[in-house]
């Protein structure tokens, strides 16, 4: 995933929390610490405008690679 993504909330483990979720949302920048490499978290912009830092294990890519 990258910058520009567009992306959803996935999880089965908070599957309470993806409710809380405005999907879509789209990558607006690389939030990962210089040993998270390659990229884990990613800072994203959902469809409420609400912006947060995800890990990429949460998220679901919906734009072709």
């Amino acid at each position: 995933m990258k910058v520009g993504d567009l992306v959803k909330f996935e999880s089965n483990f908070f599957s309470a929390a993806a409710k809380g979720y405005a999907n879509p949302g789209i990558i607006l920048e690389d939030a990962s610490r210089p040993h998270d490499r390659p990229a884990q978290h990613f800072r994203v912009m959902w469809a409420d405008q609400r912006i947060t830092i995800e890990h990429t294990s949460y998220l679901e890519p919906l734009t072709s690679p």
